[in-house]
């Protein structure tokens, strides 16, 4: 019997951005924080036994960074696959999380009750950003073992809610903390969807 394809995606690790309050998705993109490479080398350890057979992330730094060391202690490249890119923020992108709530305050409490309905000026609704990122997921051909996807937070949110087959406001009530996981298992109804970290492989 032929072994699913596992996909175990991986929120990156704290970032400037995150340190800053600042949203970073496409035409700023920083790395990470000393806490952040923290995490990303006890990616390393906790995934320790476990058979990887492809590392694959977002193009952005941040996402890259979090899988170097795990890439080089396993001997593998990091293939970029674009369609794991950060939510486009539009015209949003590199400001600081307070600035905007004050000057954009009512295109910024519509994004932030419903990221479907109201979306970043010139930016991407939720169920886009789920889309190209299972869109991506489907393109990539199945191997033994498991594929480490390193991307963004609003990535996994996206995913689900295109998953769930849910509305883009249940984004909202998802918390994604840095180095967050999801484990993903290609089945003949579609992907299946396991909560945890790598216990649950």
């Amino acid at each position: 019997m032929t072994e699913p394809a596992r996909i175990l995606m991986v929120r990156h690790g704290h970032s400037e951005a995150n340190a800053l309050g600042r949203f970073a998705f496409r035409r700023w993109d920083p790395g990470l924080t000393t806490l952040g490479w923290e995490q990303a080398r006890s990616l390393v350890a906790s995934l320790a036994g476990i058979p990887i057979e492809r590392i694959v992330s977002s193009p952005l730094r941040r996402a890259r960074e979090t899988v170097a060391p795990l890439a080089e202690a396993r001997g593998l490249d990091v293939a970029d696959l674009p369609g794991l890119a950060e939510l486009d923020m539009g015209r949003w992108d590199g400001h600081p999380l307070g600035e905007l709530a004050q000057s954009d305050a009512a295109a910024w409490g519509a994004w932030r009750r419903d990221p479907e309905a109201s979306p970043p000026p010139r930016g991407e609704r939720i169920s886009q950003v789920g889309a190209r990122v299972i869109a991506a997921l489907d393109s990539l051909a199945p191997v033994p073992g498991i594929t480490v996807a390193s991307t963004h937070a609003d990535c996994l949110k996206g995913a689900l809610v295109h998953l769930l087959g849910v509305s883009g406001p249940a984004s909202r009530r998802l918390d994604v903390p840095n180095l967050g996981q999801l484990l993903l298992t290609q089945s003949p109804r579609g992907w299946r969807i396991t909560l945890g970290g790598p216990s649950t492989i």
